[in-house]
């Protein structure tokens, strides 16, 4: 697996040396768990025992390249904990570690919450108001990092955190949302918009 990753690449059935740097494959409105927000990058995460213990938590390419990560270097975030550094020295992007943000807010193992990259390089831990029953576009909208946004507005907020451009319709959100595999949004969403 590490010698079809960058800084290596096969030609002709040999692993050689690459010349490119990577690419993501997706762009960040393609890449599934992740929002826009308020001047930010909203990654959904469901926190195990590693994130309490300290390990560090792999960030999909296309958000290292969102906030202006590059293979091999870092970025430095300011936290509620202090300075901070996202790095991408391996195979994936890693925050190094979120147990002491974690702590800050006594989230337990289980919950869901989002890592906020702000474009004013500020980096946090959000941790949304308890997932709502019913309506399923409250929790569409709660999936989505949305969670105080009314259910009236939500085509408009759904669109917005995948930054949708223009008027999106119902069909177009499901297939958007289908495309990047965020399958709880499409089944809250088709659960809500049956009829």
């Amino acid at each position: 697996m590490a010698a079809a990753q960058h800084p290596f690449e096969r030609r002709s059935g040999r692993v050689w040396r690459g010349t490119r740097s990577p690419a993501a494959r997706k762009t960040p409105e393609e890449t599934g768990r992740l929002f826009r927000k308020d001047g930010a990058w909203l990654l959904r995460v469901q926190i195990t025992q590693d994130h309490l213990r300290g390990a560090s938590v792999p960030i999909p390419v296309a958000l290292a390249t969102a906030i202006g990560l590059a293979r091999d270097d870092q970025v430095e975030f300011h936290s509620p904990v202090g300075l901070g550094a996202v790095r991408w020295s391996g195979l994936q992007p890693t925050v190094p570690s979120v147990r002491l943000l974690l702590e800050r807010t006594g989230t337990p193992i289980g919950a869901v919450v989002f890592l906020w990259f702000g474009d004013d390089g500020i980096f946090d831990v959000e941790v949304p108001v308890p997932m709502p029953d019913d309506p399923p576009l409250a929790r569409a909208l709660w999936f989505a990092g949305r969670w105080e946004a009314a259910t009236q507005n939500a085509e408009r907020e759904l669109a917005a955190a995948v930054r949708l451009s223009g008027a999106a319709d119902r069909h177009t959100l499901i297939a958007t949302y289908r495309e990047r595999g965020d399958d709880e949004i499409v089944a809250a969403l088709e659960e809500a918009w049956a009829k």
